[in-house]
């Protein structure tokens, strides 16, 4: 008998396989926080920021400060954006496509905490959290500080 594989759901809810991965990925070297946090550090780290934040997941000029690091992103804007983040993330043809979609994904998920009090994905606290506080110490404010005072929130409501 042949055992389907299993596959990553996109659409939100609470996928075991994805959880899977997120926590394998806690515990590799090559994890996907800790490539991401090696491209931050990259000598051109600072400008691939500011290109990956210059727009939202709808091609729009955004200020990703202005909307992510304070109570003015509307919720129903993370969510959908987040969603979109996801997508990005596991439908990546390029590495830095998939980084892209990562560095998004923290973000709002970080944002949607602090600001709203909301956790977007299904993902367990912990792993969540975990992946934040691997990043914050390598991203620049106000990112850094947003990513480790969310990890900071979600734990204080677990």
């Amino acid at each position: 008998m042949s055992e389907q594989p299993r596959t990553i759901d996109t659409g939100g809810g609470d996928d075991p396989a994805l959880r899977t991965l997120l926590e394998l990925g806690r515990m590799q070297a090559t994890r996907p926080t800790t490539t991401l946090r090696a491209r931050v550090l990259q000598p051109d780290g600072a400008d691939w920021l500011v290109r990956v934040l210059a727009n939202d997941f709808d091609g729009s000029p955004i200020d990703a400060a202005a909307v992510l690091c304070s109570a003015a992103g509307e919720i129903e804007f993370l969510r959908r954006q987040y969603l979109l983040a996801k997508k990005c993330f596991h439908g990546a043809t390029s590495e830095d496509d998939r980084l892209h979609g990562l560095l998004w994904y923290l973000l709002l998920q970080a944002a949607a905490a602090v600001y709203h009090d909301v956790k977007l994905t299904s993902q367990p606290v912990e792993t969540l959290a975990g992946a934040l506080l691997d990043v914050a110490p390598d991203l620049p404010d106000p990112w850094g500080d947003l990513t480790a005072h969310a990890a900071l929130a979600l734990r204080s409501t677990d």
